[in-house]
């Protein structure tokens, strides 16, 4: 994935009930090729936000999207209001 927090996003992944056998991080905005998918088999599931989508589009057999909706802390609503 290439996402600011990719950490966040794994645990996500893994709170949906998925094992995750290996991670694979890009710089956020990162631009794929098809040589970034090439240690995988088209038998593995390879999870990506809905940005990165986009761009993988026709480089891997087997991209799942993962949607993610920002909500901002409540907190922080107050503060800058």
């Amino acid at each position: 994935t290439a996402i600011a927090d990719h950490e966040r996003f794994v645990m996500f992944v893994k709170s949906l009930g998925f094992k995750i056998n290996s991670v694979s991080f890009f710089a956020d905005h990162y631009v794929f090729c098809k040589n970034d998918f090439a240690g995988f088999s088209n038998k593995e599931i390879i999870f990506v936000s809905e940005k990165d989508a986009v761009k993988c589009k026709g480089l891997h057999k087997n991209i799942w999207v993962v949607a993610i909706k920002a909500k901002p802390d409540l907190q922080f609503i107050e503060d800058f209001l």
